[in-house]
């Protein structure tokens, strides 16, 4: 039950939050006490009167790319066409990869830079090595470098979008890395499928469905875009040697 108190705008809860758990820790929450916490939360988005009350446009651009994203990615696995006479999944999936380098930069990332790059390196080990590995290896570590890519890139948006570490852990692992798991077999020709389309298809779905989650959730919430000044720009110029108010 207390975890619904994170529904709701940070303003919010750094005012409210302890004194609504102390109400909850008081008595058994019936189901009502959930409906409400709910409702109350949506309605705090929607019409936010605690703390900074207008979310400005800007801070809407990463969860509407976030967005962008996940719903030009479910495009491109739905328009999957096994005869190849058709490039418009191919298209679908530049415009999600476009999305996603959109929505992913932003001052937020700067703590993180080492993990950013080792993740980077990895990933450019992993298409150097591909090329020169012999088959089935190569295979392998293809589908690896590409799986490492869509979860970092997947784990970097939760971040973004402020979600735990273990919630993170599980939605990039349960949305990424099992399905990547089962599609090796396709990849290696040990299963194969006429047409191959429904069960890869369903494999990718839940990736797109994860960004979109998280597009959602930006879009409501509100992050730091790349046309916002850096966070603490303002307090620095204010408080640097030689400067007042």
């Amino acid at each position: 039950m207390k975890a619904l108190v994170r529904l709701y705008p940070r303003a919010w809860r750094d005012r409210y939050e302890a004194e609504v758990i102390d109400l909850l820790d008081q008595r058994r929450p019936s189901f009502r006490d959930a409906l409400d916490l709910v409702v109350g939360a949506v309605d705090a988005h929607v019409h936010p009167q605690v703390g900074s009350a207008v979310i400005p446009w800007t801070r809407r651009l990463p969860g509407l790319a976030v967005l962008a994203a996940g719903a030009t990615w479910i495009a491109a696995t739905v328009a999957v066409d096994p005869s190849g006479s058709s490039s418009l999944s191919g298209t679908f999936l530049g415009l999600s990869l476009l999305a996603m380098t959109v929505g992913l930069p932003g001052d937020y990332a700067i703590r993180r830079g080492r993990a950013i790059l080792a993740v980077v390196g990895l990933i450019a080990a992993g298409v150097v090595v591909a090329q020169i590995a012999p088959y089935p290896v190569a295979v392998v570590i293809a589908v690896a470098t590409v799986v490492l890519f869509l979860a970092g890139a997947l784990a970097l948006a939760a971040v973004r979008a402020e979600i735990g570490s273990t919630a993170r852990w599980a939605l990039v692992v349960g949305m990424t890395i099992v399905p990547a798991l089962a599609l090796i077999p396709f990849a290696l020709g040990l299963l194969a499928i006429d047409p191959l389309d429904l069960t890869i298809r369903w494999l990718l779905l839940p990736y797109g469905a994860a960004w979109i989650v998280l597009g959602l959730r930006l879009v409501v919430r509100g992050s730091q875009s790349i046309v916002d000044p850096p966070t603490g720009v303002e307090t620095a110029l204010v408080t640097a040697p030689g400067r007042s108010a």
